[in-house]
C-alpha cells in the first residue's frame, strides 16, 4: 500500500490485489484526516471484539498499526 499527495492536501491510497492489479482510492484532506483520527482511536478492545479469535485480533492490530504509520508519514496523523 502506498500513499501520495495529489492536489492540495488530498491523498491517494493504492493496494495491490492478489491478482497483482492496483486498486486506488482518493481521499479529500478532510476524509484522510478523519480516517487517521479514527484509526488512531482504535485499541485492543475494538480489535478483539471484532475478530473471530485472538490471532485475528493481532492481525487487525498489525494492519491498523501499518495504516497509522502510513497516515503519520503522509502528515495526516501526529504521534
Amino acid at each position: 500500500m502506498s500513499s501520495n499527495s495529489t492536489t492540495s492536501g488530498d491523498a491517494t491510497m493504492t493496494i495491490a490485489t492478489v491478482a497483482g492489479v492496483a486498486e486506488e482510492i482518493a481521499f479529500s484532506e478532510a476524509e484522510a484526516f478523519a480516517l487517521a483520527q479514527f484509526v488512531n482511536r482504535q485499541g485492543w478492545a475494538e480489535f478483539s471484539a471484532s475478530a473471530a479469535d485472538e490471532a485475528g485480533a493481532f492481525l487487525v492490530k498489525q494492519s491498523v498499526d501499518k495504516l497509522q504509520d502510513l497516515m503519520t508519514r503522509a502528515g495526516f496523523l501526529q504521534r
